[in-house]
């Protein structure tokens, strides 16, 4: 349903929003950080042509990706900084393609410090990261949650297709959303305290009091060499 609701509004022009309640309640600033910067209204406003851009600690990406991404961080096998003197503003992060062996490298986490706006910074952070590791290509996915992710053209990537809504699971005791690739089924008899090898992933899980929630799908964009 938000994947027609998405389809429904696009096709009147419509730039359609969906913040899911864990990410309200939790994230609050972070979220109105980014409808702000939907519509323009960011209060400080930098140049990355003025900036310094530079090789991070995936630790040091972690702690920016959870304060300023509403997907939080995940592992990365590379991870780019750009800097405003030694104040790190805006963080770009790398794996090896988890999904598609067709790509050699995903863009995983792109975000910028909460209430700015960086002119250029995708540019440059995905620039350095050309320079330094010479992929073939790279794949990425904007959530079309949070907009269509046309950024993605300004540094080079091509419009691939649309993923069909992806899944999470979320528990009323918690406040966390699941990614479904914590919860393959693999895994459940380590993880469930009751799991039934005859039942499906997802009907484990509801019987151990989880909900199943969709979002909208994915732009896929590829870069090439």
């Amino acid at each position: 349903k938000h994947a027609l609701k998405w389809k429904l509004a696009n096709e009147k022009n419509i730039r359609l929003f969906h913040i899911f309640e864990h990410e309200w309640e939790t994230k609050t600033d972070l979220v109105k950080s980014m409808l702000r910067s939907r519509v323009g209204k960011n209060t400080n406003k930098l140049m990355a042509r003025k900036l310094s851009v530079r090789p991070i600690e995936n630790d040091i990406a972690k702690v920016f990706m959870e304060t300023n991404h509403v997907h939080g961080h995940i592992r990365a096998d590379s991870s780019y900084g750009l800097f405003s003197d030694d104040f790190l503003v805006s963080v770009m992060t790398f794996v090896r393609s988890r999904f598609s062996k067709k790509h050699e490298w995903e863009m995983a986490r792109f975000a910028s410090i909460k209430n700015t706006t960086i002119v250029g910074n995708g540019g440059k952070l995905f620039s350095a990261f050309v320079k330094d590791q010479s992929p073939n290509n790279v794949v990425s996915y904007s959530d079309l949650r949070w907009g269509m992710g046309q950024s993605y053209s300004t540094f080079g990537f091509r419009f691939d297709g649309i993923t069909k809504p992806n899944y999470f699971y979320w528990h009323k005791n918690e406040r966390i959303l699941h990614s479904r690739m914590k919860f393959q089924k693999h895994k459940l008899s380590k993880l469930l305290t009751s799991f039934d090898e005859n039942k499906t992933e997802m009907e484990n899980m509801i019987d151990e009091g989880y909900n199943v929630i969709y979002d909208c799908g994915n732009y896929r964009w590829i870069w090439t060499k």
